[in-house]
Formats: structure tokens, C-alpha cells, sequence
């Protein structure tokens, strides 16, 4: 059970985050915003801050679809939020409506892969 405020002048305070040291010896850590919950076991403060993980906020993978220098028909996984997609061919970032246009996940190129390219992708959804 929580009793309130502890201080002790003069002990070293260590900083992590996922158990990975941050920085040692500091003065105050204060946490706020919506969500924090703050808890401890004996000297040893933990601070839950919700949220979620760039895996699940970020996707990257390779576009479906056949690179044969012909097909200009590829699609993603699933619909990116509104100007978060990045698409790259053979490392060069193409540009919407330049290189390719795209209707929810379906991408339209505007000159077909070569067959043996690296076509990529990232966007958040």
C-alpha cells in the first residue's frame, strides 16, 4: 500500500526504461499526462505509461504482386493512414502520383517493376 512521498537526500537514483539503464544518480523524475500509474516494491519504482509499439503502429514489408517488367498491379497488407505510406524501389523513394497512385490498398505503378527488383514499403495504419 502506498503511504506517500519518500525521500532520502543523498541516494543514487537509476533511470530505466524496459530495464535498460537510462542515467544514474538524478535529483527528481516526474511523470505526467493521461494513464500514468506509478507503483513500487520495496526501493524499486515502476511508472506504467500505456501505449502502443512501433511494430504496431508501423508496417514494412514488400508490396504483393509479380515484378516481371509488365504487371503495374500491387497491394499492401492493409490501408495506411492519409500520406503515412512510403514506397521504395531499388532504395529510391518513389512519389505519389509521379511514380504510382493508390486506391486503399491497392498501388498502381505508373512504369512496372523490373523483374529482381527490391520494392518495399512502410506506412502506419
Amino acid at each position: 500500500m502506498y503511504t506517500g512521498n519518500r525521500e532520502e537526500k543523498g541516494r543514487p537514483v537509476t533511470i530505466k526504461d524496459e530495464g535498460l539503464t537510462l542515467v544514474n544518480n538524478v535529483t527528481s523524475l516526474d511523470f505526467q499526462g493521461a494513464g500514468v500509474v506509478g507503483s513500487f516494491i520495496g526501493d524499486n519504482v515502476t511508472e506504467t505509461i500505456p501505449g502502443s509499439s512501433p511494430s504496431e503502429l508501423w508496417h514494412t514489408g514488400t508490396p504483393s504482386g509479380i515484378m516481371d517488367g509488365i504487371n503495374v498491379n500491387f497491394s499492401l497488407p492493409g490501408e495506411p493512414i492519409t500520406n503515412s505510406l512510403d514506397l521504395f524501389l531499388n532504395g529510391q523513394r518513389l512519389t505519389e502520383m509521379e511514380d504510382y497512385s493508390i486506391s486503399g490498398v491497392n498501388i498502381s505503378m505508373n512504369i512496372p517493376p523490373l523483374e529482381g527488383s527490391v520494392f518495399t514499403y512502410k506506412y502506419q495504419a
